[in-house]
């Protein structure tokens, strides 16, 4: 499944720009995620895209996208977001490993430093762990 299939097939996606003169300059594109767990099914979202052109990088482009994102989706009662992605970038925007909640990547060998989560609702995820799976559409 690729990005755009998702974009044109799923629901309850969160696709947000960046455009300047230049045209479009960066995509925050968020889907649905969930994880089974012994408390049942918790539905969150994957940031599944995070790009700026490579002219337009560094600028604080991506992690505006992002934290935009965040409040969009705490707004619409997202507990979490997962990333798989460069362990150094994205904690700055308050990812940490998953493995420290106890959570996984669906796909085997995803190195665990690159898997992450963003607690949007901690009390919500408390007690939550296993394997977050993306949606197929």
């Amino acid at each position: 499944m690729t990005f755009h299939q998702l974009r044109l097939n799923a629901r309850d996606v969160v696709s947000l720009v960046a455009e300047a003169d230049a045209g479009l300059v960066g995509h925050a594109f968020f889907c649905p995620v969930s994880i089974e767990c012994d408390t049942g099914l918790i539905e969150g979202m994957g940031l599944g895209e995070l790009a700026v052109r490579p002219a337009w990088q560094s600028r604080g482009i991506g992690g505006r996208l992002t934290l935009s994102g965040f409040d969009i989706l705490r707004e619409a009662a997202c507990p979490f977001v997962v990333v798989i992605g460069h362990a150094e970038y994205y904690p700055r925007l308050g990812f940490e490993p998953g493995s420290a909640h106890g959570l996984r990547c669906q796909w085997d060998g995803v190195p665990a430093d690159n898997f992450m989560v963003k607690m949007l609702d901690p009390d919500r995820m408390r007690a939550v762990s296993g394997v977050a799976t993306y949606r197929d559409v």
